[in-house]
């Protein structure tokens, strides 16, 4: 089995079409192809005010290292479109909705989403859009 790549790139271009993003995403990613069936990939695109997305970096930033050990977790990327008002997508592909499903319920995904007194953070972002897709083909 191939070691798994966390990768985290700011995109610094505009993604006129989202789901040629997502396409993107699958075909550069290099999987063993006896993972692709049953892979799960997850796209957050987050609604962020211009004056908090240097904030909304920083915060995914300090993810990157817990997703590398995250059980499942293939691949997990910070993208950015460089446009005004331009959204932030975090994309995470798994090798399995279960393991995605798995990492929510997690204490670990609990604690990255609360202050370290336990309270909730409030996030930067004022709305977010959640796709999931199943991985039917890849190259």
């Amino acid at each position: 089995m191939k070691e798994k790549g966390v990768f985290m790139f700011l995109v610094k271009n505009a993604v006129p079409d989202i789901m040629k993003a997502v396409f993107s995403f699958l075909r550069l990613a290099e999987v063993d192809s006896e993972r692709v069936i049953g892979m799960y990939v997850v796209m957050n695109e987050l609604h962020v005010p211009d004056e908090a997305k240097e904030t909304m970096q920083e915060r995914f930033a300090k993810s990157v290292e817990h997703m590398k050990n995250t059980p499942g977790c293939i691949d997990f990327m910070f993208l950015e479109q460089n446009e005004e008002n331009g959204n932030q997508v975090v994309f995470t592909k798994w090798e399995s909705k279960q393991h995605y499903e798995d990492w929510v319920n997690s204490d670990a995904f609990k604690k990255a989403h609360q202050h370290s007194d336990g309270s909730e953070k409030k996030s930067a972002a004022t709305g977010s859009t959640l796709k999931a897709f199943d991985v039917i083909h890849h190259f």
